[in-house]
């Protein structure tokens, strides 16, 4: 997905920051435009290379009193960020429907599939679950705009970008103007420290990619406060001075509730708003010990595992994940399962799998030991009846210590008696030492050589997971 924060989003932050400090965010809906207010835009789709994407609607440009604005704000975002554009930031004005339909044109109906069997067969979803419907849903709920590395360009959605013509003013500042601070930031991310080139790779895993996204989230959401901070005569070192007490009043708000995000299963709200929240944190953390040079340098070489994203101790430690390989298990393909999916899922997710009984969706300290893990799922070959059931989970798992691995094995085995019985003779969870086993939705038959596997997987463990 693009890179995006919804206005709602931007506003619960700026808000939940700026009312500990005395700083305050305004905000209200934009009024409808008249026709003469219009009479300054460029109504022409513009040509084909200025439309973004393949499936990307026709866009207008900013009229001359919006692009003045913009720069105004490009200028804030150079100012609080210390970086400044090497070039202008192209920019182009798309109505809400059209952003939506972008956004969401680009996930691959493939990756849809194959995250549904993944988060079905781990238990987080339920099977009717369209989680296309669902990410169009919330991608609709007021999306201000996206900044788009390949093309280098920001989308603007039309009525937000002609209520900021008009010079709309208001008590503080409003939301749209911080979240696109925020997306500018992301042009900034773009332009001088390479997040073009990284954004290009395809070939990360669930934790590193989640990581990476929440190091160029956090710092542009950590900007877009700060941009806040200043319109109120308050300093962004107010909030990274203590970035412990950040972390304590984000995590004590109250979550969203009544939109179509704060209903989303907690694997898919908890790691939508993880890049933003968690990567606030992570980067109020390294503001606070050497401003943003310390945040252009976790860009550069950023965390390899949500873990470090979770914990920026560790990320400045230099401890890294345990290496956890599957072998392949050809007696389960000769039983007629074949392998869709492997993937290292990481800290973020675990605390949810761990957490799905608990009424807020994880369980953070189960899974706060968390070291490496390797997950590969399986699904039955079609035998024509068009119903295989859940997909089969095999997961070997490492951890700090035996002291963790135990914490998170009563977690993972509370999971399996929740099951319905029948169910419960296809799950497995083992623990042997630092490592722990967990295999889901798979005949007790096929078990052995797993455990077997396992076995040797978790003796061949270290004392402890590595250090850079």
């Amino acid at each position: 997905m693009r890179l995006g924060l919804t206005a709602h989003q931007a506003l619960v932050l700026a808000v939940l920051v700026g009312s500990s400090l005395g700083v305050h965010a305004g905000c209200g809906a934009e009024a409808p435009e008249t026709e003469s207010e219009a009479d300054g835009r460029d109504n022409r789709a513009t040509s084909g290379d200025e439309v973004t994407g393949r499936n990307a609607a026709p866009s207008t440009t900013p009229s001359p009193a919006e692009q003045r604005v913009i720069d105004d704000l490009a200028r804030a975002a150079e100012r609080i960020r210390g970086l400044e554009f090497t070039v202008p930031v192209q920019v182009s004005v798309q109505d809400q429907a059209a952003i939506v339909h972008y956004l969401t044109s680009e996930l691959e109906e493939e990756d849809l599939e194959l995250s549904h069997d993944v988060y079905f067969g781990l238990g987080l979803i339920p099977r009717d679950l369209d989680i296309r419907d669902l990410l169009e849903r919330v991608l609709g709920e007021q999306v201000v705009g996206y900044y788009d590395p390949e093309v280098d360009r920001l989308v603007i959605r039309d009525d937000v970008m002609r209520a900021l013509g008009r010079g709309d003013t208001r008590e503080g500042i409003d939301e749209s103007r911080a979240t696109i601070v925020h997306e500018l930031v992301h042009a900034l991310q773009d332009q001088r420290l390479g997040l073009g080139d990284r954004f290009e790779e395809d070939d990360r895993d669930t934790d590193p990619e989640a990581a990476f996204h929440a190091v160029i989230e956090g710092d542009a959401t950590l900007a877009m406060i700060g941009y806040v901070m200043e319109s109120q005569g308050a300093r962004l070192e107010m909030v990274t001075a203590r970035p412990d007490l950040l972390a304590q009043l984000l995590s004590g708000a109250a979550p969203m509730s009544d939109d179509e995000l704060g209903t989303a299963p907690a694997i898919l709200r908890v790691t939508l708003l993880s890049s933003y929240v968690d990567g606030l944190v992570f980067a109020a953390r390294l503001h606070g010990i050497g401003g943003f040079d310390a945040v252009n340098d976790a860009n550069r070489t950023p965390p390899v595992s949500t873990e470090q994203i979770l914990h920026p101790e560790r990320y400045l430690r230099g401890e890294l994940p345990d290496e956890v390989t599957l072998p392949a298990f050809s007696h389960l393909e000769d039983a007629g399962l074949a392998p869709i999916e492997e993937d290292t899922l990481g800290e973020l997710e675990m605390k949810v799998y761990l957490g799905q009984l608990e009424e807020t969706g994880v369980l953070p300290a189960a899974a706060d030991g968390w070291s490496g893990d390797r997950l590969r799922v399986y699904r039955q070959v079609d035998d024509g009846n068009g119903d295989a059931g859940a997909a089969a989970c095999i997961w070997f798992t490492a951890w700090d210590d035996v002291a963790e691995a135990r914490e998170a094995e009563a977690a993972a085995k509370r999971i399996v008696e929740a099951a319905p019985r029948a169910e419960q003779r296809r799950h497995r969870v083992e623990r042997i030492g630092r490592g722990m086993l967990i295999v889901r939705h798979l005949d007790q038959s096929l078990h052995s050589p797993i455990r077997e596997a396992f076995r040797a997987f978790a003796h061949g463990l270290p004392g402890s997971p590595p250090t850079r």
